[in-house]
């Protein structure tokens, strides 16, 4: 679940979402078209890479003026998520991408690329 498991298309990258984190917005197995971006405001779905669990897609709950991110998950459960409540706030530089959209519903079968 590395950075260089997600399909790059220049300045478009895509992952697939694992877990349940992001439900109800997004399902393990969507498919999501991503663009690189080194920035990420409140509200936004991104994708980091962390430093130990590699790529994950969460929304930017707070960002601090020295561009760390608070990141959570869109589930309302805060178990079925692993994020900066577990985390902590992480560096800005860790960001690779802004979600753009979904762009193929999952079907459970493919190996995830992305928590």
């Amino acid at each position: 679940m590395k950075w260089q498991a997600a399909l790059v298309f220049g300045p478009l990258f895509a992952v697939e979402v694992s877990g349940d984190s992001m439900q109800p917005t997004y399902a393990a197995g969507d498919w999501l078209l991503c663009r690189r971006a080194r920035r990420l405001e409140p509200g936004d779905v991104g994708v980091i890479a962390h430093p130990v669990v590699g790529l994950v897609v969460k929304r930017v709950a707070e960002v601090r003026p020295d561009d760390s991110l608070w990141l959570l998950g869109d589930n309302p459960d805060p178990a079925a998520s692993t994020d900066s409540r577990t985390w902590g706030w992480l560096p800005g530089s860790d960001v690779r991408g802004k979600v753009w959209f979904r762009y193929r519903r999952g079907n459970g079968n493919r190996r995830p690329v992305a928590r």
